[in-house]
């Protein structure tokens, strides 16, 4: 199933919505999806998940705790450091971005899966 892609300022305009696929029916086994914000200048993005539930946290033997399907969110394309977001983490949140990009990645795993999310976004502008 094809979905993310890029979303610029220029091109797809203040605001908009990103959402699981099949939203608000369960998303499918195995989805990986990625969005990429861009914009230039004094610009942040704003990102607000209406909806938000995901398969939730397991712990490894090792005592590790992660997402079993997930929502990352980075502020650069291949940096390491992303947060994750599973279960209902994002329901009626807001995340604002640092600076003019943000990259959101969703990926699921084979089994046990939910309605996922529906979030809007929006390029603000800030300063002069």
């Amino acid at each position: 199933m094809l979905c993310g892609g890029l979303l610029s300022r220029q091109e797809d305009g203040p605001s908009g919505y990103i959402t699981s696929p099949l939203h608000s029916n369960d998303y499918p086994a195995n989805s990986e999806c990625s969005w990429w914000f861009t914009a230039r200048g004094s610009i942040t993005i704003k990102l607000n998940c209406h909806s938000f539930w995901l398969e939730g946290a397991a712990t490894s033997p090792d005592g590790t705790t992660r997402c079993k399907d997930r929502l990352s969110v980075s502020y650069e394309v291949g940096h390491s450091q992303a947060t994750e977001y599973c279960d209902t983490d994002l329901q009626h949140h807001t995340i604002w971005s640092k600076g003019p990009h943000l990259l959101v990645s969703f990926r699921s795993n084979g089994v046990n899966h939910y309605t996922g999310f529906n979030c809007s976004y929006e390029f603000i502008r800030y300063g002069k």
